[in-house]
């Protein structure tokens, strides 16, 4: 559906932001993701991941780690294409940040931070 009807699709997920199901929730950030190891690359969302960002907003506080944690892996996957855009969106997050936001800004950056990014790891060492 993200490959044929995008606009249609996210807009349908972003409603589905507020389900009560964490798993519902979930699929909104993962099903979005434009590198799933085991799907198909949306390669719209690897060009230009700007149309996500809403339904990443709206996640990053969820109140399970299950879903956090799906956030947070779909923004290291926009750090592998979009460095900059993903430390801006860290850097963003952390103001007021929570210790379970905190931890979604970390975990997002791992991968750029064992590379050596400085950036990245300014932004975790930030979020500790």
């Amino acid at each position: 559906f993200l490959l044929y009807d995008p606009k249609r699709t996210l807009a349908r997920l972003m409603e589905w932001t507020r389900d009560p199901s964490p798993h519902v929730r979930r699929l909104c950030s993962e099903g979005a993701r434009p590198r799933l190891p085991w799907a198909v690359r949306i390669p719209a969302f690897i060009a230009d991941p700007r149309p996500v960002l809403p339904i990443l907003e709206a996640l990053k506080d969820d109140p399970e780690l299950y879903v956090r944690r799906s956030v947070a892996n779909h923004v290291g996957d926009i750090a592998k294409d979009h460095s900059k855009l993903a430390f801006e969106i860290c850097e963003r997050w952390l103001d007021g940040a929570s210790t379970e936001r905190r931890w979604v800004i970390r975990h997002a950056l791992r991968h750029p931070a064992k590379k050596g990014v400085a950036a990245a790891a300014r932004l975790r060492k930030r979020a500790a």
